[in-house]
């Protein structure tokens, strides 16, 4: 009897890391419309950064203006969920002031058939919006829009 319990509670321990597992990445449990997937996700914010897609004429840069109608110059660094993110931003996403560590929440949109450039692991993915956040003592979440232009 104790064998067969210590089996069981191994089995779902190692079920629970696994589901643990398959949440931590942003890319995970996309749906597709279209061949286009909006998620709203919350990060820990960290950097802004140049985007190196906005001064290539790479097949791949082409591809992604096209179907986005976009040139993005900005690329934002973030964490989540413990995973270190670099994405770029729509040229008319509107960036807030941010600190380091900061919470927001972003809209991304996903592209099925375009994979991310340099390692075409991934679809291609564009921050269209950043909400900043703030807690109240309940510690539930409450975003606003208040951003400014870049």
């Amino acid at each position: 009897m104790r064998i067969y319990a210590f089996s069981l509670l191994f089995c779902i321990q190692i079920h629970t890391i696994e589901a643990q597992h398959i949440e931590q990445n942003l890319y995970d449990g996309l749906s597709y419309s279209n061949g286009v997937c909006f998620k709203k996700v919350e990060v820990s914010y960290l950097t802004l950064g140049r985007d190196p897609l906005n001064e290539s004429d790479d097949s791949i840069a082409i591809t992604i203006r096209n179907a986005t109608q976009n040139t993005p110059y900005t690329s934002m660094s973030f964490l989540y969920r413990g995973q270190k993110c670099y994405i770029s931003i729509h040229e008319k996403c509107k960036t807030p002031n941010m600190s380091e560590g900061e919470k927001v929440i972003l809209h991304i949109q996903f592209y099925k058939d375009i994979k991310q450039p340099y390692k075409y692991k991934h679809p291609y993915a564009i921050i269209t919006k950043i909400e900043k956040c703030s807690y109240s003592k309940k510690n539930t979440s409450h975003c606003s829009s208040r951003s400014k232009k870049r």
